[in-house]
C-alpha cells in the first residue's frame, strides 16, 4: 500500500516499525500528534506551560502583591488612606466655615449685628404703623383717652323700672369713675301713680353697696327705707331733685304739663357723696308689697 503513496521502503522505515508498513501514514501521523500532546500534558513545565492551576496560584499571588504594592504606597497610584481623607475633611469643613463667617452675605446669611439692626428698623415701622393710626389697632390718643374720660365722669342719669313680685328683689348697679361724686339715689313708688303706672310698690326700700375687691362682703353706704324720715338733709335732697331734673316726690300742681300732687313719702332716697368704686342698690318691699318700682341715679353737679 505504501507504493501508492510513492514511497521506499526506506521511507516506510521512518514512521513506523516494519510491522507497521501496511498501515496507513495518516494513522502514524495521528498516534504521534496524541503522543506528543500527552508528553506536553503530562508535563508541562518541562516546555514552559502552565496548568489552570499554575495560572490561578500565580495570577491570587500576583493580585495580593499587587494589593501590597497599592496599599503600602497608596499616593504613588493618586490614592489616600482613611486618615488622609479625614484630616482633608477637617481641613475642607473649617475652610468652608471661614467660608461662610467671613462673608455671610454670599450665602444668605446675617449676622448678629445684621439682625440686630433690622429688628431695630422693624420695631420703630411698627410703632409708626400704631402710632399714625392706632384706631386700627383698637388704640386710642390721648386726647381721646381724656374725651372718654370726661364722659364717664359725668352720669346723667341711669334708671330702671321693674315689678316686684313678693319677696322679689332688684339690684341694679353703677361706677363712679375718676373722682368722688355726690349721687341722688332714689327707689321710687307711689308718685308713679302721677305718671300713670296701675300698680306701683307701695313701700320701697333701698340699701345702696360699695363693692370689695379683698373677698370680703361689699361695704353698706346708706339704706333708707322712708327718705323724709330717714334722711337728715331732706332740703338738700329736694333741691338736688330740683337741680337734677328729677320729678318731686312732694306735692306740685303740675309737672311736665300734669298734675303731681301725691305726697310720696313712703319712697327711699338718698343724697350721699360717693369715692371712686362699683356700686350697686338692692331695693325691695318694706312690708312684702308687689308692684312696680322706679331705681334712679343721678349725678349731682351744682
Amino acid at each position: 500500500s505504501y507504493t501508492s503513496f510513492s514511497l521506499s521502503s526506506s521511507q516506510v522505515l521512518l514512521y513506523g516499525s516494519p510491522a507497521a508498513r501496511d498501515l496507513p501514514l495518516s494513522n502514524n501521523f495521528e498516534s504521534g500528534r496524541t503522543l506528543g500532546r500527552n508528553d506536553v500534558t503530562f508535563d508541562p513545565a518541562s516546555y514552559n506551560l502552565y496548568t489552570t492551576s499554575d495560572v490561578s496560584t500565580a495570577e491570587a499571588s500576583a493580585r495580593t502583591a499587587g494589593q501590597g504594592d497599592v496599599t503600602s504606597n497608596p499616593s504613588n497610584y493618586s490614592l489616600y488612606t482613611a486618615s488622609d481623607v479625614s484630616t482633608a475633611e477637617a481641613s475642607s469643613r473649617v475652610a468652608g466655615q471661614s467660608d461662610v463667617t467671613s462673608d455671610p452675605k454670599s450665602y444668605n446669611l446675617y449676622t448678629a449685628s445684621d439682625l440686630s439692626a433690622a429688628e431695630a428698623a422693624s420695631r420703630t415701622l411698627g410703632q409708626q404703623d400704631v402710632t399714625a393710626s392706632p384706631e386700627t389697632y383698637e388704640l386710642a390718643k390721648m386726647a381721646q383717652l381724656s374725651a372718654a374720660a370726661e364722659a364717664a365722669r359725668t352720669i346723667v342719669n341711669v334708671s330702671a323700672r321693674v315689678a316686684l313680685g313678693e319677696d322679689e328683689i332688684v339690684t341694679p348697679g353703677f361706677v363712679v369713675l375718676g373722682e368722688q361724686k355726690k349721687m341722688l339715689i332714689r327707689a321710687v313708688g307711689p308718685k308713679l301713680a302721677d305718671l300713670g303706672v296701675g300698680s306701683p310698690l307701695p313701700n320701697p326700700k333701698m340699701t345702696v353697696y360699695k363693692s370689695r375687691w379683698d373677698g370680703n362682703p361689699p361695704d353698706v353706704v346708706a339704706t333708707i327705707d322712708d327718705w323724709k324720715a330717714d334722711n337728715d338733709n331732706v332740703a338738700e335732697i329736694v333741691a338736688a331733685m330740683s337741680s337734677a331734673g328729677a320729678f318731686p316726690l312732694e306735692p306740685a300742681e303740675t309737672f311736665q304739663g300734669r298734675p303731681f300732687m301725691t305726697d310720696d313719702t313712703s319712697s327711699a332716697a338718698a343724697l350721699v357723696t360717693l369715692d371712686v368704686g362699683v356700686y350697686t342698690v338692692q331695693v325691695r318691699s318694706a312690708d312684702e308689697g308687689v308692684g312696680e318700682v322706679l331705681v334712679e341715679v343721678y349725678e349731682i353737679t351744682e
